[in-house]
């Protein structure tokens, strides 16, 4: 009996553990006189540009990945660095369960990580005909570089699959192994400025440039048959949100709203005389900033459609926060406003000179900022 007492003990401690790491508080205009720098992250590998170009976190909030021209990846909580790889990048995507990781590189290469293991799974091109040609030396499209900045990586949302682009084609690849699915070209000889897959992974929706230099083509592709269920022409200052569940787009002095989860198309502001000519959404994709010539700025709540405020600025912006730069003593900070007020309650500091970058995690418990000064820093709600 004793020892079977023992046994249970010793599974009941491991199946839950006595010492549980709480839950971050949410930061909020209550406790926002609490917040603090959590930790601080810098690159000091003589393979390290000055200051990181990229700072995203990953779908869980657990992971921070810096780009040095080195790729880091920090622990949020304890501030321990994780894994780094000489392999930085132009643009990186998280698989949305966290365990992959992609990257484009400046010279059009792609590279796949697994985290669970930490390791660099492989290396390949977007399309394995042009990365012979370029290995061969022989000519290639005059506008590259230019194409090779804009891939718009994006994992499936099971990660088994993803894509980048490349002037007018998107390319479909096998996560695990890298091999080419499938190729489709939206619009000939239309760049695709965007491009992610919806919620479900049922569609992809690509933003290609029209017959003038503002027009936008909006196609929401099926992702097994090909085919363009949707195809909306000569729009203005289309975008996708950042969850991809919509596009907002612009046809004269309306605003329009697609969903692209369901498929439906609504006229979603109206109330302008000019014609539309900037949208964005809000990091967590909750509000849309737009704006036109000789008319004052607006956010809109995008469930609702309703007005929230006009403003001159654009910052990032959560349901409790928006996120703007400011100055102290002729020095680059940023400053958190309080929505309900529009009244700046605090300003972040901490950084040796300019600050160049500020932003909220997905659950709204931490802000990252970066600046001249070459390091990271991490800011939460202390004890």
């Amino acid at each position: 009996m004793p020892r079977l007492f023992t046994t249970i003990f010793f599974f009941m401690f491991i199946a839950f553990p006595i010492f549980a790491q709480p839950t971050p508080p949410v930061i909020t205009p209550d406790n926002i006189q609490q917040l603090q720098q959590q930790h601080v992250f810098e690159c000091i590998s003589s393979a390290c540009n000055q200051q990181a170009s990229t700072v995203i976190f990953s779908p869980d909030d657990s992971l921070l990945l810096a780009d040095y021209g080195k790729m880091t990846l920090w622990d949020t909580q304890t501030g321990d660095l994780i894994y780094e790889h000489d392999n930085g990048g132009l643009e990186f995507r998280f698989s949305l369960d966290g365990r992959y990781l992609m990257n484009v590189t400046d010279d059009g290469k792609i590279n796949v990580w697994d985290l669970t293991i930490n390791e660099l799974l492989y290396t390949t091109f977007y399309d394995e005909e042009i990365d012979a040609g370029i290995a061969t030396n022989e000519p290639i499209d005059p506008n590259y570089d230019l194409y090779i900045t804009r891939q718009n990586p994006d994992f499936s949302p099971d990660g088994l699959t993803y894509f980048t682009t490349y002037a007018d084609t998107l390319y479909l690849h096998d996560t695990l192994t890298g091999e080419l699915l499938h190729r489709q070209t939206p619009t000939e000889s239309s760049l695709i400025e965007q491009a992610r897959f919806n919620p479900a992974g049922t569609h992809i929706i690509t933003i290609s440039e029209g017959d003038r230099w503002w027009q936008r083509t909006i196609q929401q592709w099926n992702s097994t048959t090909w085919s363009d269920d949707i195809v909306i022409e000569n729009t203005r200052a289309a975008v996708i949100s950042p969850d991809s569940r919509y596009v907002a787009y612009g046809l004269d002095n309306e605003i329009w709203l697609l969903d692209i989860l369901t498929g439906e198309n609504r006229l979603f502001v109206s109330s302008y005389q000019a014609t539309i000519t900037y949208l964005r959404f809000s990091e967590d994709s909750q509000f849309l900033f737009s704006g036109t010539e000789g008319e004052i700025s607006k956010w809109w709540d995008v469930e609702t459609g309703a007005f929230i405020t006009s403003e001159p600025h654009i910052g990032t912006r959560n349901r409790l926060f928006e996120l703007i730069p400011c100055q102290e003593n002729d020095v680059n900070r940023y400053c958190l406003l309080d929505t309900r007020t529009q009244a700046s309650i605090f300003m972040l500091t901490g950084h040796v000179g300019n600050m160049t970058y500020a932003d909220f995690n997905h659950a709204g418990t931490q802000i990252v900022t970066s600046g001249l000064d070459g390091t990271i820093r991490l800011w939460g709600i202390g004890d």
